[in-house]
């Protein structure tokens, strides 16, 4: 099962479903981007790989240079004319209407659409007793480094973490955590730093005493340290891998604005 080889994809889903849960929801994902000309890639990973004891799927959505820097484009237009950080607000969704056109835009509302059929498709297969897991990812290359983005549900998840929350979620992996990793490439190309990848994961903190709010993007900036990414951009250093006890003590007790990247980098290097 391969994508449409005339026009190079902006995309490609890679997936392991042995029982098949979520094959429509794929297709259909396939087929909406390419009525907009977007054309995208599936296939299913070998067999060998991703075992898991439990049918649990795993579902990759690789995107392009090109389309990631469309991506980008749409984030910076956007963030231009809405600067609150509720990003499930009514002024948020005209503000993506009025830029619909946008390349970018289309990708991340047929992305978004995706992981929204997803969620609701889990709910139905818990809810006719079958047990499974999710395992959602997000991977492209920035000026030569990985970045990667993961979103885990497992069924305890469900309660907790509502399809508002999951649009929330996108929408911070699109306007704060792509960018902000982006960041932290070219600064560290500034600083002759060598980034190995940036891997970025929505966590859970606290499932036993969770909230609508109990959820945060944590980004791993490697060989940097790791940050928590607030929702209104800030990043809050949880882990430095910095051998001066004295410097990494210092810079944990800072909150950084996405403005302030350069001086994370400055002051890793110095």
């Amino acid at each position: 099962m391969t994508g449409d080889a005339i026009n190079p994809p902006h995309g490609i889903v890679r997936f392991k479903d042995e029982r098949n849960f979520y094959l429509a929801q794929i297709l259909e994902f396939r087929r909406t981007a390419e009525k907009l000309g977007l054309p995208i890639g599936v296939e299913r990973y070998p067999e060998a790989e991703w075992q898991f004891a439990d049918p649990s799927t795993v579902i990759t959505i690789f995107i392009d240079p090109e389309t990631i820097k469309q991506i980008f484009e749409y984030a910076t237009a956007l963030i231009g004319i809405y600067k609150s950080s509720d990003y499930i607000g009514t002024f948020f969704q005209s503000c993506v209407q009025k830029l619909g056109e946008m390349a970018g835009a289309k990708f991340g509302e047929v992305l978004s659409t995706f992981f929204r059929h997803l969620y609701t498709k889990m709910k139905e297969v818990i809810a006719s007793g079958e047990h499974t897991r999710l395992y959602l990812s997000l991977e492209t290359n920035v000026y030569g480094v990985t970045i990667s983005a993961d979103i885990d549900i497992y069924p305890s998840y469900l309660d907790t973490f509502s399809e508002q929350d999951l649009d929330q979620a996108t929408n911070l992996l699109y306007f704060k955590v792509l960018p902000a990793s982006k960041e932290f490439i070219k600064q560290s190309h500034a600083y002759g730093i060598e980034l190995k990848d940036i891997r970025a994961r929505l966590r859970y903190p606290d499932l036993e005493a969770a909230s609508p709010q109990s959820w945060e993007w944590r980004v791993e900036v490697r060989p940097i340290g790791e940050f928590s990414l607030a929702r209104d951009g800030t990043l809050r250093p949880v882990m430095l891998y910095i051998s001066n006890d004295t410097k990494r003590k210092r810079m944990m007790r800072k909150r950084y604005s996405y403005n302030d990247i350069q001086s994370i980098v400055k002051e890793y290097k110095r």
